[in-house]
């Protein structure tokens, strides 16, 4: 896979091992292959906003929202996010679902839309964690979550971990040293 950037004529030039996919966006700051076959692209707009954009292998537009923003579009349809801002967000391409990380004040949440864009769950840290930030491992969506206190830290004074998301039953979870699972809870 490569990439090619015109910023002059605000284009995006996408090859894959199938086909060649152009994409035309003229605020595009850099772009990279993302998840299984996605391409994330990071936009520059004069007032200094972040803002984030997600293609899939045909070039259509997957997702759309600016960093601590409270819209996000899906697809074709405008999600607002009506308590909090947003933190990040990224499609889960195998279960066809989007997740929100989210804030509100200091608290931290996952929203999950099914494909259609619809409300699903809302998935809170777990007890003594706080959720940072999502993680695309080739197509696999976690959270990273960091520990609030010296029980969570690992033998090296590491505190960062990642959380499985479980998708059909709306929970996060890490596993640990002797197959002890901590799970959060979700609210429907």
């Amino acid at each position: 896979m490569s990439l090619y950037i015109d910023k002059n004529k605000g284009t995006i030039e996408w090859n894959t091992e199938q086909k060649t996919i152009v994409v035309h966006n003229k605020h595009v700051l850099y772009a990279f292959q993302h998840g299984k076959s996605m391409l994330m692209v990071k936009e520059n707009y004069e007032l200094s906003e972040d803002r984030f954009c997600a293609y899939d292998n045909n070039g259509k537009l997957i997702f759309s929202y600016k960093y601590r923003g409270n819209n996000i579009i899906f697809r074709e349809n405008n999600i607002p996010i009506t308590n909090g801002r947003i933190i990040s967000a990224d499609y889960e391409e195998e279960k066809g679902k989007l997740v929100v990380l989210k804030e509100l004040q200091e608290m931290k949440s996952l929203l999950i839309y099914d494909d259609n864009g619809d409300f699903i769950a809302e998935i809170i840290s777990p007890q003594g964690y706080t959720f940072v930030s999502l993680k695309n491992n080739t197509g696999n969506i976690m959270v990273v979550a960091q520990g609030t206190n010296d029980i969570t830290r690992d033998s090296f004074g590491r505190n960062d971990w990642n959380f499985v998301i479980d998708f059909d039953h709306f929970y996060v979870q890490k596993n640990q040293l002797h197959n002890k699972v901590e799970r959060s809870t979700f609210m429907v």
